[in-house]
């Protein structure tokens, strides 16, 4: 089948990608500003960490209902429940449907990630999985964008409005999930990505461990990167709307939750180029010295110029990011682990956008907006500071084998997933 016509095939799926991030992430923007508006916001913190502790406990069931059940049917239950998350707020904001808002989006979001990426692989044509796995995340961006926008408009109307226009637009992907083109085969049967391995079969840490061993320090510092970053972009996300709520008018200023979207689009290709080119570790040095710099420097610069500092940190991160990716693979010969090595890496960055919400909700409130982004990019300083100091081993080459291919990357998310 033309290329072309399996991806128009897949529209109705483009559309619930689309209009889900549009709403959900939008819910998540505002989680903060909602709940400190019935409680302390460093209680608010701790409950928006837990939702994502929660997530992060029960992904490998919702992997194995998808398998047993089906992506499409799990995927509409958990958009109706983020319909439901929605619509409660139709009562007023109080304490209890706080709690409900966030239960019910928390088993919304579940289903989302996992279902998504389930989906896409198993009906790319063969061959093409990481072509259209690409596509799905330039999708999900749009809808952040969307969201970003979104978050302007809802400061400034009340709470059932926001309650109606975040249902409808989940309800839009709820429906448009009743369209589409059922898979004919499962990521079982069909493998189109290095990646099916974490979707699917979830390997647990011990059988790893002698190849995590093999890829020392460009793996370990890759994960614990991953894990610094994700503390830092949740608690962008959780203190910029606390921000725009006291600034509405400062609209530039919400652009900020899109920005470092905007960066990887704009850079992402050149940085990989860059990292195929250059020495792996000296990037990594720049990379993240950058990331580190310009990431506190976002904190104490909460105006236009938060704009330009947040486009530089992801820009740094990337550049750290793809030379590990790059450093990994020279030391990599085999390629036969290459979708559990990315899980482990997705597991740190979603246990930092776990803690992350909850160091922001502490920090908010003794220290301020600009101190809680400046000390929770900290982090990334210190992990500058350890790799500059660090006496790395000789024997780890960065020669490139002979007829060696990089493997397909695992996509970073800088915002909610």
């Amino acid at each position: 089948m033309n290329l072309w016509k399996k991806i128009l095939l897949l529209l109705p799926f483009w559309v619930y990608a689309l209009f889900f991030k549009f709403g959900a992430a939008l819910h998540f923007s505002l989680l903060s500003w909602l709940g400190s508006q019935v409680m302390p916001i460093w209680i608010v913190g701790i409950l928006i960490g837990v939702g994502s502790f929660v997530q992060l406990i029960l992904d490998v069931p919702t992997g194995y209902l998808l398998d047993r059940f089906g992506y499409v049917k799990i995927m509409q239950v958990g958009a109706f429940l983020f319909i439901i998350g929605g619509l409660v707020l139709l009562f007023g904001l109080s304490i209890n449907t706080f709690y409900l808002t966030l239960l019910f989006s928390t088993f919304g979001w579940l289903t989302f990630g996992p279902g998504s990426n389930a989906y896409v692989l198993s009906s790319a044509p063969r061959g093409q999985g990481g072509r259209f796995m690409g596509l799905y995340h330039m999708v999900a961006s749009a809808g952040v964008v969307l969201s970003a926008i979104g978050v302007i408009i809802a400061l400034q109307v009340s709470i059932p409005h926001i309650a109606i226009f975040i249902s409808s637009v989940i309800m839009v992907a709820f429906v448009a999930l009743f369209f589409v083109v059922r898979p004919k085969y499962s990521v079982h049967q069909e493998k189109n990505s290095v990646h099916h391995h974490y979707y699917i079969r979830r390997h647990f840490f011990h059988r790893l461990l002698l190849k995590i061993n093999a890829l020392r320090p460009a793996f370990s510092i890759l994960s614990i990167q991953y894990f610094v970053g994700s503390i830092f972009y949740a608690s962008i996300w959780f203190v910029l709307p606390l921000i725009l709520a006291s600034q509405v008018h400062n609209s530039a200023l919400g652009l900020g939750l899109s920005v470092f979207d905007l960066s990887i689009v704009l850079l992402g290709s050149y940085l990989g180029k860059l990292a195929d080119r250059l020495n792996n570790k000296k990037l990594v040095f720049c990379g993240l010295l950058v990331f580190a710099l310009m990431s506190a420097a976002s904190g104490f610069n909460l105006t236009i110029w938060f704009l330009v500092f947040g486009f530089l940190s992801t820009a740094g991160d990337e550049l750290s990011e793809v030379s590990l990716w790059s450093w990994i693979n020279r030391l990599e010969r085999n390629h036969d682990q290459d979708g559990s090595l990315s899980g482990i890496v997705i597991l740190f960055g979603d246990l930092g956008y776990a803690v992350g919400p909850i160091f922001a909700g502490i920090l908010y409130e003794t220290m301020g907006p600009e101190w809680t982004i400046a000390i929770c990019a900290a982090p990334i300083g210190i992990l500058w500071i350890c790799y500059s100091y660090m006496n790395l081993p000789r024997r780890q080459a960065l020669a490139t084998p002979i007829g060696s291919e990089m493997p397909e990357r695992v996509f970073r998310f800088r915002h909610k997933h």
